[in-house]
């Protein structure tokens, strides 16, 4: 079975000085936030406790084997990872698990040190938002109704016809929305992720929480711009056929008229 743990490296010292001496580019910083996202999505975190749960019933069960916990520390240890093995051991589908996201994690950790500017800064803002926008759980965490339809509905009625004043409203209302929904779920995030012994912060928090907002902002904003489209083509048909039915009636009665 190939390692697949082996893959970041230590940052060595050369004549050329170290890893860190080097600026990330656009792209790193980019897929380094993609990664951290979308290991630290709520969806992802819920199948592998699901996977870690039932892999534990099954060596309860005598039907999954359970490494000892100083085997376990051999392996850890071997690999220059800091992890801690509970006593009673661990499968071996956790110990793979902990490893290979601790291991993604010091390479997104490299890579955000490495990371200078507004452009690479940027790129891994856009990297987790766009990481955090493939998650089912986080979408619909969006669209939970804190305001009020009889506000939100308030609120258009005093924004008129005019599109830029309509598109504000939803960006308000969304982002009211996706930053409360994104709240309700943290707790359960910051749960998985320190079970998991992820270095996962405030600032982690924090940051999921701003990554909400603009998600529901986008999408309330998107969505009801379709819905204006859709109900605009529709009124205008109707009022299509209203006038095609006026003229109708009008020859009708010119006819009648001349009979």
């Amino acid at each position: 079975m190939p390692d697949i743990f082996d893959m970041v490296g230590d940052a060595t010292t050369t004549d050329k000085g170290t890893i860190y001496d080097y600026n990330a580019s656009a792209g790193e910083a980019f897929g380094a936030g993609l990664e951290r996202s979308i290991d630290t999505n709520p969806f992802a975190l819920g199948v592998r406790a699901a996977r870690t749960f039932s892999e534990d019933m099954g060596s309860l069960a005598g039907a999954v084997d359970r490494i000892d916990q100083k085997t376990a520390e051999a392996e850890v240890k071997s690999r220059g990872l800091d992890l801690k093995i509970p006593v009673g051991g661990i499968t071996r589908y956790e110990l793979d698990t902990l490893q290979y996201l601790k291991q993604r994690e010091i390479r997104q950790n490299t890579v955000s040190a490495r990371t200078h500017g507004v452009v690479g800064t940027a790129a891994g803002f856009a990297g987790g938002l766009v990481g955090s926008l493939t998650d089912p759980i986080n979408v619909a965490s969006n669209f939970i109704p804190f305001v009020s339809e009889a506000r939100y509905a308030r609120w258009l009625a005093q924004a008129g016809e005019s599109t830029l004043a309509r598109a504000a409203v939803r960006v308000g209302a969304g982002a009211i929305e996706g930053a409360a929904g994104a709240a309700v779920v943290e707790p359960l995030v910051y749960a998985g992720a320190t079970s998991e012994q992820l270095d996962y912060t405030s600032s982690d928090s924090f940051l999921n929480v701003a990554f909400g907002g603009i998600m529901g902002g986008g999408l309330h904003a998107i969505g009801g711009a379709v819905h204006d489209a859709r109900v605009g083509r529709a009124l205008r048909g109707l009022d299509t056929g209203i006038q095609g039915n006026d003229a109708l009636r009008a020859q009708v009665e010119l006819r009648d008229a001349a009979a």
